[in-house]
């Protein structure tokens, strides 16, 4: 996959719709293959990894790291602190926050994704069609 994402010569576009976690943001034309234009939907959310996910890990990490401190496990606490990291790394999938971060170019409402794919791949058409002019005038240095 890649491969072909990679080697593809035709206009690339991606458009997260719904949920995104780990590589496959990145193996399905993400930011590091320099798409022509990422765009997201309202209710989409991109991670790493999805929140309850990320806690769960964390708590299994202090829970190992108190057993080897001390002989007992404080599970209620886990819980709590796991609820509080949950929804923290919850709130970072927000399509806005990501957004605000530069990883996708627009959040467009969905109702628009064909109109906005065609402009878009109208540009792409435009630009490939047309040659910068090479500079015809020196530059003046000092």
């Amino acid at each position: 996959m890649i491969q072909v994402v990679t080697c593809a010569t035709v206009s690339q576009t991606t458009i997260c719709c719904g949920a995104s976690f780990g590589a496959g943001i990145y193996g399905m034309c993400g930011r590091g293959f320099h798409p022509h234009l990422c765009l997201s939907w309202p209710n989409a959310k991109t991670a790493v990894v999805g929140g309850e996910q990320a806690a769960q890990t964390m708590v299994n990490v202090t829970e190992a790291a108190m057993r080897r401190r001390v002989a007992r496990s404080t599970a209620p606490s886990a819980r709590r602190w796991s609820a509080a990291s949950s929804s923290a790394f919850d709130s970072q999938m927000s399509v806005f926050t990501t957004s605000a971060r530069m990883l996708d170019d627009a959040v467009i409402d969905p109702r628009d994704t064909r109109e906005v794919l065609a402009r878009m791949l109208s540009t792409c058409r435009d630009a490939e069609l047309r040659q910068p002019q090479p500079m015809q005038f020196s530059v003046n240095r000092p």
